[in-house]
């Protein structure tokens, strides 16, 4: 585009619109645009990531073999960028608007505009990348025109007609499915809906499907259509926990990585179990996934220490120990620990302990009629059932 020059109209995100170029300038600044995909670990352990970023390059790979970038971003994305196929826009290096390092590495590299040939791991997960604008230091000026496109009544009836004919006669999750695969129509899983919930996945308010859920719902029970938001839904309940334990194969995904950290965290106790050498040899001893650090002015109302993160367990096992001792190994939060204390100075004594009393004494007075609120609940047995009807 020349300045002076109009483009449109043409379509995007639900409006008409008319782009007129007024003015092009020279930045400072270099700015680049890309799309991305996002695939989070639900764990930060080892395994946590190997499964995280498996699923990275199955869904690159796939992309690769023809699968929609914008549809897998609506997937697995879940800020704002999930339903506009994952695209950031324009950002730079210099000001702005700014990517993590790693990220922006990869994006401002690239030498042409497509898919990235490989995932991009930065703290917040597995990254997929589309480059879809070049590094240039361009800025423009323009105006723009635009119109919404908003559905009249007959595409609305259209529409609540088509997703009426749906439902009819289904009966099952699975004859669920099979209607909806016929007709081209995406389904979406949410699991785990509790009473209290007010959303389902990225659906506005949901709460006339969440009452309907628990009223008198039963399992393979197909709604009515609902209205939410801008959208026509259908829903068919697939699965009932009832109160209690969850079935093991409903949690078995969730609790296997626990279970093997602990069985780990065993074997490396028992490896490390009895041995005198000092912190650096033992770590040698133990291979490379090993770290020795140290972290001063320790005090006892923290939960964390450094390296090893959030662990008020090894808070309390530091200043268990007497100078110059060291602990036996044992299982932290995010792995086995060993420490060795290499001074503790106490607290001086307090001389008037009021002001503490006092504290303590209006914050219990606060809590007070909540709590007593509380126990009398308890004592009564109180089925709360209000989510049958709000």
């Amino acid at each position: 585009l020349k300045p002076g020059v109009v483009l449109g109209p043409y379509l995007e995100n639900g409006f008409y619109k008319l782009v007129k170029m007024v003015k092009i300038s020279t930045d400072t600044a270099t700015f680049v645009k890309a799309s991305n995909i996002l695939i989070t670990w639900d764990d930060a352990t080892d395994a946590g990531k190997k499964k995280a970023k498996d699923k990275a390059r199955q869904v690159l790979n796939e992309i690769k073999n023809g699968a929609s970038f914008a549809s897998k971003a609506f997937e697995y994305n879940n800020d704002a960028t999930k339903t506009k196929g994952g695209d950031l826009g324009w950002f730079s290096k210099e000001n702005g608007k700014r990517m993590v390092p790693p990220f922006e590495k990869a994006v401002f590299a690239a030498t042409k505009k497509g898919l990235i040939n490989d995932i991009i791991e930065t703290s917040y997960g597995y990254h997929i990348i589309e480059v879809t604008g070049l590094k240039n230091n361009n800025t423009y000026t323009v105006a723009v025109i635009e119109d919404e496109i908003t559905p009249s009544d007959a595409t609305r009836n259209e529409a609540y007609r088509k997703a009426d004919a749906f439902r009819s006669n289904l009966k099952g999750a699975e004859a669920f499915k099979q209607a909806a695969t016929k007709e081209n129509i995406a389904v979406f899983d949410a699991k785990n809906l509790t009473t209290t919930e007010r959303r389902i996945n990225n659906l506005g308010d949901s709460r006339s499907l969440i009452t309907w859920l628990f009223r008198d719902t039963k399992t393979g029970d197909v709604s009515a259509v609902e209205t939410i938001d801008e959208n026509y839904v259908v829903a068919v309940m697939t699965e009932e926990v009832e109160k209690g334990y969850k079935p093991f194969e409903m949690v078995k995904e969730e609790i296997t990585p626990l279970v093997k950290n602990e069985l780990k965290a065993k074997q490396i106790i028992e490896k490390l179990k009895g041995k005198t050498e000092d912190l650096a040899e033992l770590a040698k001893l133990y291979g490379r996934d090993a770290i020795v650090n140290s972290t001063s002015d320790l005090k006892f109302n923290t939960n964390s220490m450094t390296s090893i993160g959030v662990d008020p367990i090894a808070v309390g096992k530091a200043f268990s120990l007497e100078g110059g001792k060291r602990s036996a190994p044992f299982k932290g939060e995010n792995g086995v620990i060993v420490i060795e204390l290499k001074n503790k100075s106490l607290a001086p004594a307090v001389a008037d302990y009021n002001t503490y009393r006092n504290q303590l004494t209006q914050a219990a007075n606060g809590r007070s009629s909540y709590t007593i609120s509380e126990a009398l609940k308890s004592a009564a047995k109180v089925d709360d059932r209000r989510y049958k009807f709000f």
